[in-house]
């Protein structure tokens, strides 16, 4: 899986380091004797919700952050920090928003090729989580006085474009970037160019409990 976006926000640095040797390590290597190795990976669906539900089972607030979507968090305007403070806070607010990391899907549509919707009950808590596709791309380029270092930039597109261009007939699957960081660079200063589909969640929302 392509490391997301080594860019990061000093907000979502800090949230890492706040969190402890076990906060960082949760999603990637569970937490603790016992625990089950968990992958973090958006590339399907099945994987992303996978991920979430690790995540919230262990507490991990970076992972969870990381598993919504851009629109998600444009819409509630929270960066690493906030949402953490945010994610305690709906804890609070709603208890069983916890087991949402132990429910089991008991539903579940496609509403379009790139919106998945589950329902999913946990002990008589029901949830439903919306997943969306989204496509990046990502680019390495040597850094200019030293050739061993490389520069790694990445982006979203919107929701209703894609960097992948694919050609039933030739079988042929050609990305398009257009970025400002790569103009006036030769081909060998270009140390690798990734594009694909990831999903994340636009939403979770506790429903009523069932009777």
């Amino acid at each position: 899986m392509p490391t997301r976006f080594v860019r990061l926000s000093a907000s979502l640095c800090l949230l890492a380091l706040l969190q402890g040797c076990c906060g960082v390590l949760v999603g990637v290597f569970g937490c603790g004797a016992g625990s089950p190795l968990v992958r973090v990976n958006w590339d399907s669906p099945t994987r992303s919700l996978r991920t979430l539900r690790a995540a919230i089972r262990h507490g991990d607030a970076r992972v969870i952050y990381e598993c919504f979507s851009e629109e998600f968090k444009r819409q509630h305007g929270v960066d690493g920090l906030a949402f953490a403070v945010a994610w305690e806070q709906m804890q609070a607010k709603v208890p069983g928003i916890v087991l949402a990391g132990e429910a089991e899907i008991i539903e579940k549509s496609a509403p379009t090729a790139r919106t998945r919707e589950y329902l999913m009950d946990a002990h008589g808590h029901r949830f439903r989580v919306v997943l969306v596709a989204r496509d990046y791309w990502e680019t390495g380029r040597q850094r200019q006085r030293n050739k061993d270092e490389v520069i790694v930039e990445g982006h979203y597109v919107s929701p209703d474009t894609s960097v992948l261009k694919h050609d039933a007939l030739t079988g042929t699957v050609t990305a398009v970037i257009k970025t400002f960081e790569l103009v006036g660079l030769e081909r060998q200063d270009i140390a690798f160019v990734r594009a694909g589909t990831e999903w994340k969640v636009r939403s979770l929302q506790p429903l009523q409990e069932k009777q």
